[in-house]
């Protein structure tokens, strides 16, 4: 992968959407800090202790929010530009889109509002839809192709060698299975484009600033580390994020890296993966976009994540190796709360008791209480900003993982997937929407019948 660094010293051009960018900008909300649930730390307590079958978040920010105010705004803005704000039709529709996204978020937290006062199943059907508008739903090709690959695993553990207690386990798993291969059917065969680069691990970094040296390195490489830090997070974190709006690179605590699990640990490989897709791809295509032409690019084309995070975790693989594609334990969780497998969607408390399986079965140097931990907080990802107690109600943005990756894989295997420049900024490279109105405003240079020939066979 050619991973080239940003042209700082260049001029950099007007922007062509200057004006429509501020416009949109300036309708503000931020969602995702309207999604960390009250008190969690109450239920899981009492969940954990088994005084209560289900936790039940509530949202108290949300219940305060003003979603009236930014919905009208965006509103007003789409009529603008459906009346030609600018003389651009291509910017017009690009910005049109991605404020349908923005409304559609917007809405589904309205719903989420009504939710916490009653479980109207219309508030549900409504939530449902707009979620499923931004990111899709669990595809039961997808989850019939996760099972088999359970499947191959479940029957390498020999079942007599364990006890009791992981005995069961491998039995709900085993369940769970069986019951996907009966009630689902799929002729769809992803192992042409299975990834099969298996590498073998070094001995694993247990020094965070170890760790931040990489990063500190990667920055530094690619001339970011005016305007990007690295940073040691500190409070517990078991995982790295990228804060885009801060331009911070949050690592985690030394802590938490001391009880990481072995399979999951941070050796020199998974450290190179880690910045092939935090740096390499999510930093880069943002800062490349900043000193580009179209700055809607800067914060992403709609629905853009299922590309973005596919090309990353695609990029992340070429560095650690993969026999599989990504995120399957968010895909699972998202196909059980669903009920892919069984036909009847679940709750928080019942994907928690299939996870905590799933963890102590395909990782038996796991305590319980890891396996559980560990299911507390995948489930914990699954239903944010939701009750947690509706079955089915869950946050889907997750699932982008595992079916960007699989998309990602599908397009290199083509030939004009060379043709495409995935740096220029956030955009979803497998979507022919993106690249056809990219190709059009002279962002993306490809030629046009080209392309429409390109995904059209």
């Amino acid at each position: 992968m050619n991973f080239e660094k940003p042209s700082f010293n260049k001029e950099v051009p007007k922007s062509i959407d200057e004006e429509i960018y501020k416009k949109y900008s300036s309708v503000e909300i931020n969602i995702a800090n309207l999604r960390k649930p009250e008190a969690h730390s109450e239920q899981k307590q009492l969940f954990m202790d088994g005084q209560i079958d289900c936790p039940k978040f509530s949202y108290e920010e949300i219940k305060t929010t003003d979603f009236e105010t930014p919905d009208n705004q965006l509103l007003e803005l789409k009529k603008e530009l459906k009346d030609g704000l600018s003389k651009n039709p291509e910017i017009n529709q690009a910005y049109i889109w991605k404020i349908n996204e923005k409304i559609a978020r917007i809405r589904m937290m309205k719903e989420l509002k009504l939710l916490q006062e009653t479980s109207n199943p219309e508030h549900v059907k409504r939530y449902q839809r707009y979620i499923e508008f931004i990111y899709g739903k669990p595809d039961k090709d997808i989850f019939f192709d996760i099972a088999k690959v359970l499947d191959q695993r479940l029957k390498q553990i020999p079942f007599e060698s364990l006890d009791e207690e992981h005995q069961q386990a491998y039995t709900v798993m085993e369940n769970c299975i069986q019951n996907t291969f009966q009630n689902l059917n799929s002729n769809k065969n992803f192992d042409e484009i299975r990834p099969d680069n298996e590498k073998e691990r070094g001995e694993a970094i247990t020094d965070i600033e170890t760790i931040k040296e990489y990063f500190d390195n990667a920055v530094e490489k690619l001339g970011l580390n005016d305007e990007w830090k690295v940073v040691v997070s500190e409070k517990a974190r078991s995982t790295m994020t990228v804060l885009e709006k801060s331009q911070k690179i949050i690592l985690p605590s030394q802590d938490s890296l001391d009880n990481r699990p072995k399979n999951r640990a941070f050796t020199p490989e998974m450290v190179q993966g880690l910045i092939a897709h935090e740096i390499h791809t999510h930093v880069l295509r943002k800062q490349n976009a900043k000193e580009g032409r179209f700055k809607l690019l800067e914060i992403g084309l709609d629905r853009n994540e299922e590309g973005e995070e596919g090309l990353a975790t695609y990029r992340e693989q070429q560095e650690t190796g993969a026999t599989d594609f990504a995120g399957l334990d968010n895909y699972l969780t998202a196909g059980l709360a669903y009920g892919l497998d069984s036909g009847q969607s679940r709750n928080f408390g019942e994907v928690f008791e299939i996870m905590k399986s799933y963890y102590q079965v395909f990782d038996t140097s796991l305590s319980e209480e890891k396996a559980k931990e560990l299911a507390w907080s995948r489930s914990l990802r699954l239903f944010r900003g939701t009750p947690g107690n509706i079955p089915g109600l869950v946050n889907l943005k997750d699932i982008v993982y595992r079916k960007g990756n699989i998309a990602t894989y599908e397009l290199m295997k083509k030939d004009y997937s060379k043709k495409i420049d995935f740096n220029i900024g956030k955009y979803d490279p497998t979507n022919p929407r993106h690249l056809n109105i990219l190709v059009k405003l002279g962002i993306l240079d490809v030629d046009l019948e080209a392309l429409n020939s390109w995904f059209s066979n």
